[in-house]
């Protein structure tokens, strides 16, 4: 099979299949090999294994949630995505309700992550951060 293009929307879409298990290493490697692939190409990191490179892909996701998404956007993407501390293994209902109390005071009420529309909104914004750490650095 030929690799998905890296786009930002192909790197949303790819997110998206990681909301029910979470966007930790292990994770990625067995759901979501795509986004691994996307993230970490395997012509650019030859030398990792597969699942050395989705450790990889982790951490990106972890940096642009931490680092460039920044404040509750960042803090809720990282509950949504199980990669905050204590998340593993909790529920996706309940991870989803943790994100929205997280982005309460941005006028979300608790329950709404849970709908799609905002959910995708959330993940179409990192989507587009990665994207951008990817290029840059491509072109570094």
């Amino acid at each position: 099979m030929d690799p998905e293009v890296m786009t930002p929307e192909a790197i949303a879409s790819n997110l998206k299949r990681t909301i029910k298990h979470g966007a930790r290493a292990a994770e990625l490697h067995a759901q979501a090999p795509g986004l691994v692939d996307m993230l970490c190409p395997p012509e650019q990191h030859g030398v990792l294994s597969d699942l050395e490179r989705a450790v990889e892909a982790e951490s990106y996701i972890r940096h642009a949630c931490n680092i460039e998404l920044d404040g509750p956007t960042g803090r809720a993407l990282l509950v949504l995505l199980a990669l905050a501390p204590g998340t593993a293994g909790v529920t996706l209902e309940m991870r989803q309700y943790n994100a929205g109390t997280i982005l309460r005071p941005d006028s979300i009420q608790a329950d709404t992550v849970r709908r799609p529309y905002i959910r995708d909104r959330l993940l179409n914004g990192l989507a587009v951060e990665l994207y951008r750490m990817c290029k840059l650095s491509e072109a570094a």
